[in-house]
């Protein structure tokens, strides 16, 4: 299809290469993160629009922050968010859409939507609890042994369900 004449006068949001950057690229929970799209307009007009964005789904309740840009046609320009990553911790899908609600009226909407995935590591000490596990492994011949103990931390009560993805160290003692 081709589109010509007044309807073809529009703007044509598009969210370009390297369409998303996250740093730090190996943050921690509790870090700032800074979060960039690159919004372009290839349509014929300029254009004004919300920038939205969301972790894991796309979603009000899932909103992490809205932005305004005005783009000239044949022109781009950076978004950035400044977002806490407190209560992030783990993988992390993020986001950005030009015109969620498809408020302004564009030439294609589908190239209006850029994610990136970043992996957050946990601050658990926030957590307020801890766990104890106990373990009898009869008798050892040496302390510096290795043992391996399987526990699925998905099936311990009053744990969070992140918690099934961690990784602990242990003490033992005699």
């Amino acid at each position: 299809m081709i589109v010509s004449g007044a309807a073809a006068q529009k703007p044509d949001f598009v969210v370009t290469d390297p369409g998303m950057s996250v740093k730090p690229p190996s943050p921690k929970e509790g870090d700032k993160l800074r979060v960039t799209v690159n919004v372009a307009n290839a349509g014929a007009a300029a254009g004004t629009a919300e920038v939205v964005l969301y972790r894991d789904i796309v979603s009000p309740g899932t909103k992490l922050g809205t932005r305004t840009v005005t783009v000239a046609p044949d022109s781009s320009s950076p978004v950035s968010f400044d977002i806490a990553s407190q209560g992030l911790d783990g993988d992390r899908r993020l986001i950005a859409e030009v015109d969620p609600e498809g408020k302004v009226p564009e030439l294609v909407k589908v190239n209006n939507r850029a994610s990136a995935t970043v992996s957050i590591a946990g601050d658990y000490a926030h957590w307020g609890h801890g766990l104890t596990l106990e373990a009898q492994t009869g008798d050892a011949e040496r302390l510096d042994e290795v043992v391996s103990l399987p526990v699925d931390l998905a099936t311990v009560k009053g744990l969070p369900a992140v918690a099934s993805s961690t990784r602990s160290r242990c003490a033992w003692s005699r």
